[in-house]
């Protein structure tokens, strides 16, 4: 059950949102708040700001879905940390157990895949991934997403570029969102001359546990 106070708080800031749209437009305002508090939580914004200038017919989320949106960003972003900090246990807990992963040259459960890819980048002398567009559709406790991806290799004497795609299925299970299934997709790729590695008065990026973000962060 939703806590009240959660309800309260999304109630409040999604009517301070419109009311700030639409004082722009000068609107009043209470008139406009009394419109919103009446139609409740699923009015779309458009009846709810009916005969203004702002033209957004979609529905505010229910609380449940942003929350479930956070988490899976939250997801995906980590496993980038895990893997270009070669933190086998971070990766794990991206996944459920017996998660599928299909990598390209690696297809098969999770179990199997965290060893594959640390044997992997451990021939290289760095990784960076970047995650960029998320699209993220969530249906009770299962959730499909799209996130673009550019990841940066130091190998020997060049530097390969790769873009791609993860194409995930998560799944809620005990309260916790992780992935149930990948499908990596690549776009594109591309291969530099190394260059050096900049500045040396800056901290150099390790993998785990020597990383300077473990001490500085605490986890």
């Amino acid at each position: 059950m939703r806590d009240v106070r959660d309800l309260r708080c999304y109630e409040q800031h999604r009517v301070t949102f419109i009311l700030t749209l639409c004082g722009e437009f000068g609107h009043n305002r209470e008139q406009i708040r009394g419109a919103i508090l009446f139609r409740g939580r699923s009015a779309p914004i458009a009846q709810e700001i009916r005969g203004s200038k702002i033209m957004n017919t979609g529905h505010i989320e229910p609380i449940e879905v942003i929350q479930a949106k956070d988490a899976i960003r939250s997801v995906v972003y980590t496993y980038c940390r895990a893997i270009d900090r070669c933190d086998k246990e971070l990766l794990l807990s991206c996944y459920h157990p017996g998660a599928y992963d299909d990598h390209g040259n690696f297809k098969g459960q999770v179990e199997e895949f965290a060893p594959w890819v640390m044997d992997l980048l451990t021939t290289m002398e760095r990784t960076t991934h970047s995650i960029h567009n998320v699209l993220i559709r969530v249906d009770g406790d299962a959730a499909t997403s799209e996130a673009y991806f550019v990841a940066y290799h130091r190998v020997d004497d060049h530097d390969l570029m790769v873009g791609g795609r993860y194409l995930d299925r998560f799944e809620c299970r005990d309260a916790t969102w992780r992935i149930a299934n990948r499908r990596v997709v690549i776009d594109w790729t591309q291969r530099f001359t190394a260059t050096g590695d900049g500045n040396a008065a800056y901290a150099r990026g390790d993998r785990h546990p020597h990383d300077v973000s473990y001490e500085a962060l605490g986890w």
